[in-house]
């Protein structure tokens, strides 16, 4: 009997066409391929990498490291580091010097090729241009941030102008009802022109530059709201009754007392809105601790102990939709041109500035209750920070050998990891080198720059979600601090232990986007 032949000289014909479909393709492709060492040096190169890169062809890439084109080789390197600990990277933005000298966006990401020991041999490669994409990005995210500046300004320039008819009409009430003769007439003159004037400057008002600035101090919330009834009952009329349920000792909060006030204001303002036909408005304050059941019931509470303030009417209640966006900017029910839609925003950035948590609960036909936590103030307890992990990484850079050693010992205590060096470009080797992610940037070198960028610009700009705090000295005549971007979180020196744990812990907390 015949023997059949041996399959082998069948499957050439196979695998030759097979990687003759793979070489079409990996040439072909409109994207940029590259094959290449854990160095970058590329072993393989398509034609679309070569137009990305400004050269000729793919054989004038091959045995050159592609960390030769890029900018700051740093994310490369980021990269590698990356996928060496997961297998995969990116995308990651990076930007290419082309021959020419034009500097090029490109979307790249990696896969690790192992060999049996599971080295990393090769990294196998896809680049995008994202050049015109990141220009028509820039130009859409100016549009929104105008729209969105415009929209502010109109909310503000109403509620300021509100204030301003109100003290317009009574200085012409005041005028009307004043003698030619009569002394106080100047004055009431003078209280109309300048309510001119302000409502001139209302109307070219376009943005807030920064936030308000707290004073955080010790307060007792059901003291304050006592002092603040009779400002209250005011402002609800006679037509709705306010109820109290006060304990007549409950723990102090950390807060600013004025912007505490402003949010029972701003509650009461809204209950008198739900309620016009009339009703009932109920303040109770006392404590609570925060356990696993809350935590089940809403995950991004923080365990621990709480002053509780509860704002409960008796109005129409809220839809599903209403209650959802009840906290979010520009929200309003009124009728175009009655509300700004910036009160309960600004409730809630007043709550979260004072470390707390707020929420509604609410439906139609059963009235509305705002729950507000505050953390206990506790100024005796030396306890670790509210959430540290050896998860969270800080990169500490300090020129200071001594303040370094301080700094790093600090934090490693309360038990976050620490990566330290002495300079920007250290810390550029340490953010390469390190393969997961770092959470926060603690410098006081704000002026270092690398390729022209502060450090911490050019960090977040390879990982949006990184953190950022500057130390500085109080007495550097503001050299620093003009540097340091607007509205980045700072320290001053020197500072204890506490606070320095405190603002970490601050920062860290801010980037959660949670609550």
């Amino acid at each position: 009997m015949e023997m059949s032949d041996s399959p082998e000289p069948r499957l050439e014909p196979e695998l030759a066409s097979s990687e003759d479909r793979y070489r079409r393709l990996f040439d072909e492709d409109l994207t940029g391929r590259l094959v290449a060492d854990p160095d970058w040096r590329l072993t393989e190169a398509n034609g679309a990498l070569a137009g990305m890169l400004g050269v000729e062809g793919p054989a004038q890439l091959l045995g050159r490291c592609l960390t030769e084109f890029a900018v700051d080789p740093t994310v490369l390197h980021k990269l590698v580091a990356i996928a060496r600990a997961e297998g995969k990277a990116g995308p990651f933005e990076v930007s290419f010097t082309r021959r020419d000298g034009e500097v090029s966006q490109v979307s790249c990401s990696i896969v690790a090729n192992r060999d049996a020991n599971g080295e990393l041999v090769a990294l196998r490669g896809q680049l995008i241009e994202a050049t015109e994409s990141r220009h028509l990005q820039t130009r859409l995210l100016g549009a929104e941030r105008m729209e969105a500046v415009g929209r502010l300004a109109g909310g503000l320039a109403h509620d300021f102008n509100n204030l301003l008819t109100v003290i317009g009409g009574h200085s012409e009430r005041l005028l009307g009802g004043l003698a030619p003769q009569d002394p106080l007439r100047s004055s009431a003159i003078a209280i109309q022109q300048a309510s001119a004037r302000a409502a001139s400057l209302t109307r070219q008002l376009l943005a807030f530059s920064r936030r308000q600035v707290f004073e955080l101090e010790p307060v007792a919330v059901h003291r304050l709201v006592t002092d603040a009834q009779p400002l209250l009952t005011k402002i609800l009329g006679d037509q709705i009754a306010m109820l109290l349920d006060l304990p007549a000792h409950l723990p102090d909060i950390r807060a600013d007392a004025r912007q505490i006030e402003y949010v029972l204001v701003n509650m009461a303002l809204n209950a008198r809105e739900a309620m016009a036909a009339g009703g009932t408005l109920t303040i109770r304050v006392d404590t609570t601790d925060v356990g696993a059941r809350a935590l089940r019931e809403r995950p991004w509470l923080r365990p621990g102990r709480y002053v509780r303030v509860v704002v409960s009417d008796t109005g129409p209640g809220m839809d599903p939709l209403t209650k959802a966006h009840a906290f979010q900017p520009f929200f309003t029910t009124k009728q175009m041109g009655n509300g700004s839609g910036l009160g309960l925003a600004t409730v809630y950035g007043i709550i979260k500035q004072s470390n707390g948590f707020v929420w509604v609960d609410s439906e139609v036909g059963s009235g509305a209750a705002f729950t507000l936590l505050f953390p206990v103030f506790e100024p005796e307890a030396s306890t670790p920070s509210r959430r540290t992990t050896d998860a969270e990484t800080i990169l500490v850079v300090e020129p200071d050998d001594s303040v370094r050693a301080f700094v790093c010992d600090a934090l490693r205590r309360r038990g976050y990891q620490v990566l330290d060096t002495s300079s920007g470009a250290g810390a550029l080797e340490l953010f390469a080198a390190h393969s997961s992610r770092i959470h926060l940037l603690l410098t006081d070198v704000a002026s270092e720059t690398v390729n022209g960028q502060p450090l911490d610009g050019r960090l977040k700009s390879i990982d949006p979600t990184i953190q950022s705090l500057f130390m500085l000295e109080p007495d550097d005549g503001g050299g620093n601090a003009r540097k340091v971007r607007p509205g980045a979180p700072v320290i001053q020196r020197p500072f204890t232990l506490q606070a320095l744990a405190d603002k970490v812990r601050e920062v860290l907390d801010s980037g959660e986007g949670r609550g």
